[in-house]
C-alpha cells in the first residue's frame, strides 16, 4: 500500500473490516467460534480435501464429475 497516512489508515480499516465479516462466515458455517476460527487463519492452515470436511468448510468430495446430459 502507499498514499498518505489517511488513505493507509482507511485501508487497513477496511482490511480489518472485511477481516471480521470473513471470520464471522466462517464461524456460522463452520460451528467453531470466532477465536478459533481467528487462531486458524492467523497462520497458513492448509486443509486437504478431507481436512476441509472436518473443518466443516466442504460436505463432500466431489470424485468424478456428472457429465451433462
Amino acid at each position: 500500500m502507499e498514499g498518505s497516512a489517511t488513505d493507509l489508515s482507511i485501508e487497513a480499516e477496511e482490511i480489518i473490516r472485511l477481516r471480521k465479516a470473513l471470520y464471522d462466515i466462517l464461524s456460522a458455517r463452520t460451528g467453531k467460534s470466532i477465536e478459533q476460527v481467528e487462531q486458524d487463519c492467523d497462520r497458513n492452515k492448509w486443509l486437504d480435501a478431507r481436512g476441509t470436511i472436518e473443518y466443516g468448510l466442504a460436505d463432500s468430495i466431489l470424485e468424478r464429475m456428472a457429465l451433462p446430459q
